[in-house]
């Protein structure tokens, strides 16, 4: 069941189908670059509704802008292969926290150490990068080894340097 506006670009050109390849060329560039690309693909796909928009009626055009949006952030939540998350672990036991996150995600860490505010006492940090989709099983073994590990994630959105990508299955 294709969008009205993408139906009138396959018909003025079957023989170029954006709209049925923009998912494989962005899970391509993601694969080549290393990068979240869904939606410079959403993006992409706008520009060329919008022509089809201005040659065809806009009301056509809008459905198929929604279409695209929701098929698209519906993929991006579901695809968090190349999507990387920080992970800061406080922790009592940051040796062997580090060893289990080489070994799930094969990414190192680093041990960082501090003093806790709370009760005044010396503290490690283990601060590791990690794929999204691999966060749960690190924390679930953080929380193995030390119960009273405290675990902050944020999103990250940037990342420079060498980042370990497992093959594809």
């Amino acid at each position: 069941n294709k969008a009205p506006a993408m139906e009138m670009i396959t018909t003025l050109s079957p023989n170029i189908r954006f709209h049925e390849s923009t998912p494989f060329i962005s899970i391509y560039l993601s694969q080549k670059k290393g990068v979240d690309s869904w939606n410079l693909i959403l993006g992409l796909n706008v520009v060329i509704i919008s022509i089809a928009g201005a040659l065809f009626g806009w009301d056509k055009a809008l459905y198929s802008i929604i279409y695209q949006y929701a098929s698209t952030q519906v993929l991006h939540v579901l695809y968090t292969r190349y999507q990387k998350r920080t992970l800061f672990i406080v922790t009592k036991k940051p040796e062997e926290i580090c060893d289990e996150i080489y070994a799930i995600t094969n990414h190192g860490a680093t041990i960082l150490e501090g003093k806790g505010s709370y009760e005044h006492c010396e503290r490690n940090v283990v601060y590791s990068i990690v794929s999204k989709d691999e966060v749960k099983q690190v924390l679930r073994r953080a929380r193995e080894i030390d119960q009273d590990a405290f675990a902050n994630e944020m999103k990250t959105e940037g990342l420079a340097g060498r980042f370990y990508q497992k093959p594809n299955d």
